[in-house]
């Protein structure tokens, strides 16, 4: 889900968020963090593999795919970040 600040504002407001990061939240953002560290990092060797000049066309597909997917992934990760990070306006 893709949230407008507009959205993401008045939900903030019914449930009374938005003050100083606390450890739990901390700690969630520093996973989704980690976890995308490591999709990306899996892309790269996608990539990787997908260099060869003589890849068969099949095998670049494949990777194409791969990093396609993960890709989506990780946006959808990158998503639940903001959404903690714009929880807590002071930091950032």
């Amino acid at each position: 889900m893709t949230w407008t600040c507009a959205a993401q504002e008045a939900s903030l407001a019914a449930t009374g968020k938005g003050g100083p990061m606390d450890d739990d939240d901390r700690e969630l953002a520093n996973r989704l963090f980690a976890a995308m560290t490591a999709m990306l990092e899996d892309a790269a060797e996608a990539a990787a593999a997908g260099q060869p000049a003589r890849a068969a066309p099949a095998e670049l597909a494949a990777q194409a795919r791969r990093i396609r997917a993960t890709g989506h992934e990780v946006a959808a990760l990158a998503e639940a970040a903001l959404v903690i990070a714009k929880t807590h306006p002071e930091n950032g």
